[in-house]
């Protein structure tokens, strides 16, 4: 018996792999992913806040010495790998940038920066954890914990939290920077007034 299963997991191993080398072809050319930009001090992340991101982060991190700044361009993902990559972010000391839009999950990985850049037309998009407004649970209590930590203004939290799952709120530019979420105003760098 165990002779017939050897060309079965054979053949799924096979087609296993040539899935996963599509997904990463296809990866690869959405421009999808974690990588040192030229120059070595700063970092991307574009894309889904997927399995395994915050390890291919570490990772990049590992390999980067130099850098200063993480970019970062996602609708959002798994809120366990932004926690996880924030946690690196924040440990390193680094700051973050956003050009085009951080949304979801991404929120929290931007959260991590020293010092948090976004361009004037970035869009921020925020909702809660919960299936029903005022509904929190353990994720939820992390988020609002995330959320002091970076010592956003109450009223801003309180709204976040107010907003189903199910829609996305996008708060204005000066009311980013009243609640402490941007920073600085510029691509990350030099900041404009």
């Amino acid at each position: 018996m165990s002779i017939r299963i050897l060309p079965v997991c054979r053949k799924f191993l096979a087609a296993l792999l040539a899935l996963l080398a599509g997904v990463a072809a296809s990866w690869a050319q959405s421009g999808e992913g974690v990588r040192i930009l030229p120059g070595g001090s700063d970092i991307e992340i574009v894309g889904t806040f997927s399995l395994g991101i915050s390890q291919k982060f570490a990772a990049v991190l590992a390999a980067a010495p130099n850098a200063r700044l993480v970019r970062l361009d996602s609708g959002g993902g798994m809120l366990s790998e932004a926690m996880l990559v924030q946690g690196a972010i924040k440990a390193r000391g680094l700051d973050t940038a956003v050009r085009t839009a951080c949304e979801s999950a991404c929120t929290i990985a931007y959260l991590g920066g020293r010092q948090r850049f976004a361009a004037p037309g970035a869009r921020f998009g925020f909702h809660s954890t919960g299936s029903t407004p005022g509904e929190l649970g353990a994720a939820g209590l992390m988020v609002r914990g995330f959320y002091a930590q970076a010592s956003l203004a109450e009223d801003f939290v309180d709204q976040v939290m107010a907003t189903p799952v199910t829609r996305m709120w996008y708060p204005d530019m000066p009311a980013l920077r009243r609640a402490g979420v941007v920073t600085q105003i510029g691509a990350g760098g030099e900041e404009t007034r």
